[in-house]
């Protein structure tokens, strides 16, 4: 989960490799295609969109509308995003209408957050530049949340035995991930209340040595994994000279793509690195 506001300013920190200048050799693949992601977009926010366990003390959670001014932009962001996976994985994994695009999320005793993700559902937040949103923001959310739903359905893909081999020693993660069905109780939210939500997006040498992206990575490792997720699709030069650079990042990039490779053979290394980068805007 994506937690919002006063942190956005720092989410691009997540991003971290240095281009080779070596030309990729990337099989061609389905990507999803504008006719087949605009349907999946919902633009309603009542209690109906959410799970009804999430509607529940202590979660209560809530959403307002979009600005309807900003529906063309939050619809060609998420076209950007999802156009960078394949065709038949969008297909059997987001169902009509599980997008939902909204202007406010509220959740665990009013926390704002940017985006959230059930077994079915994409949860994303668009509001204005001016308050942190930039489109590459959103679109790092977008990847974010959908790494959630992909744990969610494929999670023995996922080597968490050597995900967490990779940690320091005795590290701990601060709490639980959504898959463990004590929401309100995970990681994410235990962060945040527990810092108020200061510096989470920061990041520095010594966690980068460690493997984790950012502060907010060491919540849990749902989190972990999800900072990984927005960093490869970003293709950021950033995040791959970091890769170079450090081998516990190199460790868990590797087991981040072995993942998303087990769920669909499309994506690759080479995949990853091919990928269009979009511009901060």
């Amino acid at each position: 989960m994506r937690f919002g506001q006063c942190l956005i300013s720092a989410a691009i920190a997540v991003s971290a490799i240095a281009c080779t200048g070596q030309k990729l050799r990337v099989t061609p693949t389905p990507r999803a295609t504008v006719e087949q992601i605009d349907p999946l977009i919902s633009w309603s926010s009542g209690p109906e969109i959410f799970p009804p366990s999430w509607l529940k003390a202590p979660f209560h959670q809530a959403a307002r509308p979009i600005d309807p001014s900003s529906k063309d932009r939050a619809r060609a962001i998420v076209r950007q995003a999802m156009q960078k996976y394949p065709a038949a994985l969008v297909a059997r994994t987001i169902a009509r209408g599980r997008i939902y695009i909204l202007g406010e999320l509220k959740v665990y005793r009013n926390m704002q957050f940017a985006g959230t993700a059930s077994h079915k559902a994409v949860y994303l937040v668009v509001r204005d530049k001016s308050q942190g949103y930039t489109d590459k923001f959103i679109e790092s959310t977008f990847h974010q949340e959908y790494s959630t739903l992909l744990m969610n359905r494929y999670l023995k893909h996922l080597d968490m035995k050597a995900w967490k081999a990779v940690n320091p020693e005795g590290f701990t993660y601060l709490g639980p991930n959504s898959w463990d069905r004590v929401r309100g109780k995970d990681g994410g939210a235990r962060a945040i209340m527990k810092t108020g939500g200061a510096k989470l997006l920061s990041t520095d040498t010594a966690r980068l040595a460690q493997g984790f992206l950012v502060r907010y990575s060491m919540s849990s490792l749902e989190n972990d994994v999800n900072g990984y997720a927005a960093a490869l699709f970003a293709n950021d030069r950033n995040f791959w000279a970091n890769v170079e650079k450090y081998p516990a990042v190199r460790k868990k990039a590797d087991l981040a793509i072995e993942f998303y490779h087990r769920i669909d053979p499309a994506f690759t290394r080479e995949y990853f690195r091919a990928l269009r980068r979009r511009p901060a805007r």
